[in-house]
């Protein structure tokens, strides 16, 4: 299992040679001997980062020289990528390290049309929305019970409500 978490704060964690590379060390850390194909991709690269398509083959081949039988990639707040293109890129290179008999994908985003979109497109994607009025009625009860429970916020008991409700409504399933 690997994990990458994208972060609109930091611009490192927008690029999608930055995930396949983050993704390779997780998983290479997960078996005793390096395999070859990053043994050769560290002689090859060295001193530089390889290209996106490098790392993505590479990544692909280590699904199949690992001796796992499943590879499990979780993939955090793919819209905090700040542009189209990059968000499209991420998409496109998600949907074919999926395409790997061994892969299983998970990522998790904001609905937001052009990932909706492109996410569409691709085979074997499950679309499971966060975003409903039950979420929204569970963050309700959380921002009450905090409200009530946390010292620095009881005096504030007079906006109580106004609270509650601004950020029960603009939560968003988040």
């Amino acid at each position: 299992m690997a994990y990458f978490y994208f972060s609109f704060t930091d611009s490192a964690k927008q690029q999608c040679s930055n995930m396949l590379s983050s993704l390779l060390a997780q998983l290479s850390s997960q078996v005793d001997l390096t395999p070859d194909c990053l043994v050769s991709l560290h002689r090859t690269y060295r001193p530089t980062t390889p290209p996106t398509d490098v790392l993505k083959r590479n990544l692909r081949a280590l699904f199949e020289e690992m001796p796992f039988f499943h590879v499990y990639l979780l993939i955090d707040a793919l819209d905090e990528i700040s542009s189209a293109e990059g968000r499209e890129e991420a998409c496109k290179l998600l949907q074919e390290l999926s395409q790997s008999p061994k892969a299983h994908v998970l990522v998790t985003s904001r609905r937001e049309h052009d990932i909706t979109e492109c996410m569409s497109e691709c085979s074997g994607i499950t679309d499971v929305s966060i975003q409903n009025p039950a979420v929204d009625y569970d963050i309700q009860l959380y921002v009450r019970e905090q409200l009530k429970e946390d010292k620095k916020l009881k005096r504030w008991s007079a906006v109580h409500p106004e609270i509650e409700d601004i950020l029960g409504r603009k939560s968003d399933g988040m």
